[in-house]
């Protein structure tokens, strides 16, 4: 998934989603598609806009100066609830503004579900997304972290591509 906004900044009454530990899958995700256990990483990236990204995409390149800068792995801890089993769950308020950019349009919340997640690694890196790119076996990584980020759609990687990335990054970034 893509890190927006509302992962990393907050207020003083909402708590951006690295801190409050839940997020909302903008597609019709279910437990079908995320469960109990399951890895989901929160990329950022930076150099690029999709104005520049998504052409790029469309005709197999990528903008050599579109960076990886971070990795957020999480663990999900929930499933997928609607919002106001969320908060039933939670003993909050259903009028509760559970992210920043979480305004009301005609009396009903933008985002409508909500699951929990734990945070297991950050791995910031700043590696150009085309030398990725160039690297056979994150062909696929890059592929979905472009879909996401020009597309607000999130991408379901293999295991294997998840160890192969892990695996270039981590000796490059230092961490274990």
């Amino acid at each position: 998934m893509y890190q927006g906004p509302n992962f990393n900044k907050g207020t003083n009454e909402t708590k951006p989603a690295r801190e409050s530990g839940i997020w909302c899958p903008i597609e019709n995700l279910s437990g079908f598609d995320l469960a109990i256990g399951d890895r989901i990483l929160f990329v950022k990236t930076r150099g690029a806009s999709t104005q520049q990204v998504q052409p790029a995409y469309h005709s197999g390149t990528t903008p050599k100066d579109w960076l990886l800068d971070e990795i957020y792995v999480g663990e999900l801890v929930s499933t997928i609830y609607s919002r106001n089993e969320y908060c039933q769950r939670k003993k909050i308020p259903g009028n509760t503004q559970l992210w920043v950019k979480d305004q009301k349009r005609n009396h009903a919340w933008r985002w409508n579900r909500v699951f929990e997640f734990r945070h297991i690694k950050t791995l910031r890196s700043g590696i150009s997304m085309k030398k990725l790119k160039d690297t056979p076996e994150l062909i696929e990584f890059v592929s979905a972290v472009t879909e996401a980020f020009c597309y607000q759609r999130s991408r379901e990687i293999t295991l294997q591509e998840y160890r192969d990335l892990l695996e270039y990054l981590i000796p490059r970034t230092g961490k274990k």
